[in-house]
């Protein structure tokens, strides 16, 4: 990874304030009652909704003593080439006086053409340019206007600035493909006054059912981050939706994770990335609790030490604790104990370091989004598999974490990347000789690969090896280059025997592995080290 792309991060600035987030009344047809609908919006911290024409005066109401904003009233406008106009539900739309809200308008075939349409939007202009209402087309497949190309052009016939146009995200997908957005969105963007956003796949969308052009945001491989960073840089003053057709979730939970990522992408401007390596204690094999270790069937050989587990020293296990904390995985995925912390045995209730520091990390930075890139597997060498630059390992864990960067790249303007944890040297004890002048070419192989040459790397230094001094040139090239470096730090648990390390670190008697206590005690003087404002802008 260049030193110039990490750099060019700096120039991605969050989404302007003025963009409000609404969700479209289609995706809360599970909750019954209006006041339902607008006390769950509120909950989740929707700015808005969009509603149809029936009872729009009591939703106004409703909406409005939860802080809740009707965004759009959608209305159905008949194209003609009849003389006679059709009826407009009047009392809904003079239920919005005075309440900024857009008439989102679908221009439905009913024999007519362009110079119909553009009669039938005055017509409805006359009625809501009075009330300070605008008036957005909403393009839909197999209606008269079905993409953003198509209103744009109907608009342009209308020649009025109160008539504009709006993007409807799985519609265009529908109808024109995946395509290059940045040039039609500049072109709309002074009569741009909606966009419509889903989760969707990429492919041959013309072709694709509705099941995988609308999905709750953070779903699907189209890369919806990049189109909100196009409209940021477009300084794009509008607002932004969700919508929620045919989504099988209840409207709780695909809502509350639309707004969850669109928080990470347009209010955060802070990625804190924490990076993990080495082997078996880099990716961890501590215990939640006493009860998981029983439930893995490893207490009859193996019981936890007393006063070692997440559960006893007060590490969290659940997700929620961890609400802007991710780890990478397929993508980043939110960090969630028990499914994805990359432990070892093959038992899901394990954890390493990412646990603590997500934890600690959390409580500091609580408006930062934290990012955890981690490879540790059993047994692995650094004069071999870690090898810099060229190691099966170091190259797996670089590949992870461009591949992590990149993603990262489109939604943050700062990745402030906090270090390095480096755990690893159980297995080198045959070239134990040749560790320092690997460990240093490792160093700098990091550094140069992140692009940050004064990359913060905490070392682990080695305890459980008191009795076998084939260790010795190891330990003391963990210590010799941590006190030499000025970016590298030794961190240091030794009591000074076997026998005090197992007691006070180990996961269980006589093993290796340390626990939750010693991670947590690691976490602890690694934000030590950082403080609250040394990590560096990248």
């Amino acid at each position: 990874m260049k030193r110039l792309f990490l750099l060019s991060l700096l120039s991605l600035l969050p989404l302007a304030a003025e963009n409000e987030f609404f969700a479209m009344d289609n995706g809360l047809s599970d909750v019954k009652t209006i006041a339902g609908k607008a006390e769950l919006l509120n909950e989740l911290g929707y700015d808005g909704v969009t509603w149809r024409p029936g009872n729009t005066g009591e939703t106004v109401r409703e909406m409005s003593a939860k802080g809740v904003k009707v965004h759009a009233l959608m209305l159905n406008l008949p194209v003609s080439n009849k003389e006679q106009a059709a009826p407009l539900p009047l009392a809904d739309i003079e239920a919005l006086k005075g309440t900024d809200a857009i008439l989102w308008v679908q221009l439905t075939r009913k024999g007519g053409d362009d110079a119909d349409a553009a009669r039938a939007l005055r017509r409805l202009n006359a009625v809501a340019k009075p009330l300070a209402l605008r008036i957005a087309i909403y393009p839909h497949v197999n209606n008269h206007v079905e993409s953003l190309e198509e209103a744009l052009r109907v608009a342009d016939l209308v020649a009025d600035d109160n008539v504009g146009v709006s993007l409807t995200l799985c519609h265009q997908l529908k109808r024109q493909g995946v395509q290059d957005l940045a040039p039609l969105l500049k072109k709309a963007l002074p009569k741009l006054f909606l966009v419509l956003v889903s989760g969707a796949d990429t492919g041959d969308t013309k072709a694709m059912g509705w099941d995988k052009l609308i999905q709750p945001l953070g779903n699907g491989s189209y890369d919806v981050g990049s189109l909100l960073k196009t409209l940021q840089e477009l300084d794009y003053q509008g607002s932004l939706g969700v919508i929620g057709f045919g989504l099988k979730q209840p409207a709780k939970d695909h809502l509350k994770q639309s707004i969850e990522f669109w928080r990470r992408v347009s209010t955060s401007s802070t990625a804190l990335v924490f990076l993990i390596a080495g082997q078996s204690n880099a990716g961890g094999v501590a215990a939640f609790s006493p009860e998981s270790n029983e439930k893995s069937g490893m207490a009859g050989k193996h019981p936890t030490t007393p006063g070692s587990t997440a559960k006893e020293v007060g590490i969290p296990t659940t997700m929620d604790a961890y609400p802007r904390s991710f780890i990478w995985g397929r993508g980043f995925e939110r960090l969630t104990p028990g499914r994805n912390l990359k432990g070892g045995y093959n038992d899901p209730d394990r954890h390493g370091i990412e646990l603590p520091m997500a934890m600690l990390l959390e409580k500091k930075h609580p408006d930062a989004d934290k990012f955890f890139i981690k490879h540790g597997p059993g047994g692995h060498n650094l004069h071999t598999q870690w090898k810099a630059g060229s190691g099966s390992d170091y190259r797996s864990f670089k590949a992870q974490l461009d591949a992590a960067m990149a993603d990262l790249k489109k939604r943050y303007r700062n990745i402030r990347v906090i270090g390095l944890y480096w755990d690893q040297g159980e297995s080198d004890k045959a070239k134990a000789a040749e560790y320092a002048t690997n460990l240093r070419a490792l160093f700098t192989a990091f550094r140069a690969d992140t692009g940050i040459p004064d990359l913060r790397i905490f070392v682990r230094k080695l305890i459980f090896q008191h009795d076998d001094g084939g260790y010795a040139p190891i330990i003391a090239a963990q210590a010799e280059i941590s006190e030499g470096d000025p970016n590298a730090h030794l961190l240091d648990l030794d009591l000074g025997s076997n026998e005090a390390n197992f007691k006070a670190w180990a996961w269980t008697d006589n093993n290796g592995h340390l626990s939750s206590k010693a991670y947590l005690e690691l976490g602890n003087r690694i934000m030590s080290i950082t403080g609250p404002n040394q990590t560096k802008n990248r």
